[in-house]
């Protein structure tokens, strides 16, 4: 009994203390509080990015709020004076084609009627001008990539850039035919006061009925840009109204 004393004793001398790490209060409450203020600016600084996105969202919506109501009002403007030139378009068309078959009659008699659209052949050379205020502030600011809609998107730059351009090229066209080659015919072969055909050979001659039909071709030309212009105008209108609010 003895020795067995003896070696528990020793048993528990030998033992390796093991350290005890006791954390004092005011410790605890250190770690506490630092972990309560790391997550508040966290939470801080998650909210004030939320915020800041929020805000930018609201302003690139209002944005394009902005821009599309501006939009709709150069399309409907436009659209009406597509139409407008589309008609006067039309009815000088038939006034050239009306010309060419009486020239082609060499009917004398008919000469006040020749002189008549003789003269409109010359005149009212139209032009169109597109509402593009808005459509240039959305380029020049750089905000065209605001249009999120890439269906819309192409189909404004196809119109102002492409098929307006198309336009005005073809109406430039018109105008240098009318001065270059019909003006001047005009003011060697009529009184220009009366407006009555001094030379009335010439007018007859199939050189003058070629620069006409010319013309016809270049109006027509015209007339289908314009109903294409004006169908392109219609669609984006639709894709505007489309458009989530």
């Amino acid at each position: 009994m003895r020795i067995i004393r003896r070696l528990r004793s020793l048993k528990q001398s030998i033992q390796i203390p093991r350290p005890k790490i006791k954390m004092s209060r005011r410790w605890r409450i250190y770690i506490l509080v630092y972990a309560i203020e790391t997550i508040v600016v966290f939470i801080g600084v998650a909210a004030g990015f939320a915020l800041s996105n929020w805000a930018d969202d609201n302003k690139e919506k209002k944005l394009i709020n902005e821009y599309m109501q501006s939009l709709q009002s150069d399309l409907d403007n436009d659209i009406q004076n597509l139409q407008r030139n589309d008609s006067i378009t039309l009815l000088k068309i038939e006034s050239m084609v009306m010309l060419v078959g009486l020239l082609k009659t060499n009917d004398y008699e008919q000469m006040e009627m020749i002189d008549s659209l003789v003269k409109q052949a010359f005149q009212n050379v139209i032009f169109f001008y597109p509402s593009k205020t808005t459509y240039e502030s959305i380029k020049q600011g750089g905000h065209i990539n605001v249009i999120k809609n890439i269906k819309l998107k192409n189909s404004l730059i196809f119109l102002y850039d492409f098929q307006y351009e198309q336009i005005r090229i073809n109406e430039n066209l018109i105008l240098e035919v009318v001065r270059r080659d019909i003006e001047p015919f005009i003011v060697q072969n009529y009184d220009m006061i009366e407006f009555r055909a001094i030379n009335k050979e010439p007018i007859f001659n199939y050189q003058f009925a070629n620069l006409i039909q010319q013309l016809i071709s270049d109006l027509s030309n015209n007339l289908k840009y314009y109903r294409e212009a004006t169908a392109k105008c219609e669609e984006i209108k639709t894709r505007i109204k489309q458009l989530p609010n």
